[in-house]
């Protein structure tokens, strides 16, 4: 039989089991408290890195002045000349932009389109088709290339001058001689037979830009295979 004393034991028990849990309870408390402060400081030390990369100065173009990437890496000019000769036609900025880690460039600029954009629109080496469409600009012979200085004709002739055949014609011929679909890479290696000469680039990513371009020519079936219209 349970005696009053035996209640009176099992109720002091449960209240001191209370206690515990409540001081258990404001203990965690504090150490949640103390952690979300961590985390509200550190998030605070990353923002200040961000604001203070943003508000960092811009150092000043000096003119007369070619900028280099470290290394003698491609220069901007010289990536977007090597895409515009290798695109075997007119570009515009965004599509430039896009193709100048394909010639091993890489900008570390916020807005590369607008800087490519001032580029073309300031450089001499580049001419201008119609609104917005650039290609590179071509010498005649006798004439003094803009690209590389020199005489036309003379032996530090760019690839742009130098090509005896044009990337979409390298492109039709090795596409007529294939009686199936072939991949781009299959066509730049057929390409390059024919005596194009990729440069710098990736052939098989100068191919497919070139493809890209040639519709009503050039028709894509498959998986990343083309063949010619008929």
């Amino acid at each position: 039989m349970t005696t009053l004393a035996d209640v009176r034991k099992m109720v002091a028990g449960e209240e001191a089991e209370l206690a515990r849990l409540r001081a258990r309870r404001e203990e965690l408390a504090g150490e949640m408290a103390a952690v979300a402060q961590s985390i509200a400081s550190l998030r605070g030390v990353g923002k200040a890195a961000e604001a203070a990369q943003e508000e960092a100065p811009v150092k000043p173009v000096v003119k007369g002045r070619k900028r280099r990437k470290a290394g003698g890496k491609t220069t901007l000019k010289g990536a977007v000349a090597a895409v515009l000769t290798q695109a075997d036609g007119s570009m515009r900025a965004p599509e430039i932009v896009a193709e100048l880690g394909a010639v091993g460039y890489e900008s570390a600029s916020k807005d590369p389109t607008k800087r490519v954009s001032t580029l073309l629109g300031q450089s001499k080496e580049f001419r201008k088709v119609s609104r917005g469409l650039y290609t590179i600009a071509r010498s005649g012979k006798g004439q003094t290339d803009r690209t590389t200085g020199r005489k036309a004709g003379g032996k530090a002739l760019t690839a742009a001058v130098a090509q005896s055949i044009s990337l979409s014609d390298a492109i039709m011929q090795v596409l007529g001689k294939s009686r199936k679909g072939m991949a781009a890479e299959e066509i730049a290696v057929g390409v390059a037979k024919t005596g194009y000469d990729f440069g710098k680039g990736r052939p098989a990513t100068i191919v497919s830009m070139a493809l890209g371009r040639m519709k009503g020519q050039v028709g894509k079936m498959g998986k990343g295979g083309f063949r010619l219209m008929k």
